[in-house]
This record gives structure tokens, sequence and C-alpha cells, in this order.
């Protein structure tokens, strides 16, 4: 599936001081979408662009429930999203991981 607006490869740096802006204006919603959409647009802002940055403000809104804090300075895939792995679990997973490793050392004498 597309991505609504341009491919982040193609994102201009227009394109990130806008996002960062209106990222101050609260989370994502149908409503401020809305009014944005129609303001940017009044402004004379490409709809590429606007739909772009109104595609990344609502993927980082629902990228908090699995990144916290840091979704907000991310560049975000539906994609990308749906398959990432939470925070927490690539914490724990990554920490396991180490583990094994260490324990494996031990076992063949390397550690």
């Amino acid at each position: 599936m597309n991505e609504p607006g341009l491919p982040l490869a193609a994102f201009p740096a227009k394109a990130f001081e806008l996002l960062e802006s209106l990222a101050k204006l609260g989370p994502y919603s149908e409503a401020l979408a809305q009014r944005l959409q129609s303001g940017l647009r009044k402004r004379g802002i490409a709809p590429e662009l606007v739909a772009a940055v109104l595609n990344q403000l609502q993927l980082r809104t629902q990228a908090q429930a699995k990144f916290g804090d840091f979704a907000a300075g991310m560049l975000l895939t539906r994609a990308g999203l749906e398959q990432a792995t939470r925070l927490v679990v690539a914490a724990f997973t990554r920490r396991g991981s180490a583990r094994l490793v260490v324990g494996a050392w031990q076992i063949w004498g390397v550690a």
C-alpha cells in the first residue's frame, strides 16, 4: 500500500519544518487533520506535501504506544510501524540475547 503524499526519501526540508511545527498542536485527530488540510491548502502548500505531513502526524500519534516519546522524532511508514516491535519488548529481547551469547561463551570456555 502506498503512503499518502511524498515518499519518505523525497521528504523535503520544508516538510520537516512543517511537521515539527504542526506536531506542537497535539496528537493527530480527524478534526485536527481537516482543519490543517484546509488551512495549509489556503496557504498554497502543495497537496502532496500536506498529505505527507498529515500522514506522518497520524503515524507518530499511533507510534506513541510502541515507542513512547521517541515517536515524536521519527519518520514512519505504515508498514514499518505495523511490523515494529515495541520498545520494551525489543530491549528485553536484546538483553536476553546478550545473556544467551555470554552464557554460550562461558560454556565453550571463550569468556
